[in-house]
């Protein structure tokens, strides 16, 4: 029983690790869109695809050529273009190394443009070993960008980015609202700070001749984007009135991405335990399999017969018949004189392939 039951517990375990190795993969791929390689001098027009992957090399290829010039124009459907923007989350970027300080002019370069031109903003521009990790648009399209230059000498994967176009959510503030800012005085009474302790660089307060108060210290926006001081205390009567916040996010949040590492790790994890679970099973299995009983294995057996007053003493067997019977070329001992007492004789049982053991006979 036992036996079947490692068996069984093996395979279940070799079937558990094949299942979590395919879903590690479907997890790393995790995108369902299609994947847009580059074309070299080609313009390519992306407005069906909800989301998918941007190569920057060719298809076939593990790594970009030297003078590259591809284009991606990403847009989304004109039905409801007006409510849509782009989010592209750059999953490696390995170009053409480049000073951590440059401009990227005659490196390797990508370039976003928050459009559906080369006319529209730029929107970010990286070279050599940055990586934005995050970029969004402001609007329905994007139009993006990548050169390679012809003094390569190293090869280079270049960039993979994933993009997914989703339905903005509108946040414009009213005329009459108030927002939270990020913005206080509370450590010293007129050095206002921003909450993650930048000091402030830019203002915009209501009263152009602003001065601090020490009775408010804490800062809150209008709706046509103005500043006014105002009560931290919620308790205080005068700050009853709850307010959204207005929030920062950086261009080059990598927030996404490591959440994506961090996945990655706990799977491998996973299944490097249920690897290691499935070769202790294959121990135990092959140790249990070496142990089982086969008929080359035969221990001696030890039987006890009590003689009888008088006449040759029979060796009987485990089955009823004499050993004499079962085993003809086993020695027989020569008749002993007997008296009233009674001789008890052990009997070795041993294989046929045996030699028999030494024969010793006591008299008493």
């Amino acid at each position: 029983m036992a036996y079947e039951l490692s068996v069984g517990l093996f395979y279940t375990a070799v079937f558990k690790v094949i299942t979590l190795a395919v879903v590690a993969l479907i997890l790393c791929r995790n995108v369902q869109g299609e994947d847009f390689f580059c074309e070299n001098n080609q313009i390519i027009h992306i407005r069906n695809s909800m989301e998918g992957r941007i190569i920057t090399r060719e298809l076939g290829t593990i790594h970009y050529a030297n003078n590259l010039h591809c284009i991606w124009i990403i847009e989304a459907n004109k039905v409801s273009q007006a409510d849509m923007a782009l989010n592209i989350e750059v999953i490696q970027s390995e170009m053409e190394w480049a000073p951590g300080g440059a401009i990227c002019v005659g490196y390797d370069y990508m370039k976003v443009h928050d459009g559906s031109t080369s006319d529209d903003p730029t929107l970010l521009t990286w070279c050599g070993e940055r990586n934005p990790y995050s970029l969004t648009s402001t609007g329905h399209a994007l139009y993006v960008e990548f050169y390679a230059n012809d003094r390569n000498q190293s090869p280079r994967t270049g960039i993979e980015m994933e993009f997914k176009i989703f339905e903005m959510v509108s946040t414009a503030l009213s005329q009459s609202e108030t927002v939270w800012l990020s913005l206080n005085d509370i450590e010293v009474d007129g050095q206002y700070r921003w909450l993650n302790g930048d000091n402030l660089t830019y203002t915009r307060w209501t009263n152009p001749n602003h001065k601090s108060d020490s009775y408010y210290n804490c800062v809150t926006m209008d709706g046509k984007g103005y500043w006014q001081e105002a009560f931290c205390n919620e308790n205080d009567i005068n700050s009853l009135a709850k307010h959204r916040f207005i929030c920062e996010k950086n261009k080059g949040d990598n927030t996404t991405h490591q959440t994506k590492w961090i996945t990655m790790i706990i799977i491998v994890g996973v299944i490097v335990v249920a690897v290691i679970v499935a070769v202790v099973l294959l121990c135990c299995w092959k140790r249990m399999r070496s142990r089982k009983p086969t008929a080359s294995n035969h221990a001696p057996k030890y039987e006890v017969a009590e003689s009888q007053p008088s006449g040759r003493l029979p060796l009987a067997s485990s089955d009823g018949e004499t050993a004499h019977e079962m085993r003809p070329t086993r020695p027989t001992a020569p008749p002993v004189e007997r008296d009233q007492q009674r001789t008890v004789v052990v009997v070795v049982q041993h294989h046929p392939s045996e030699p028999p053991p030494p024969y010793e006979e006591t008299a008493r």
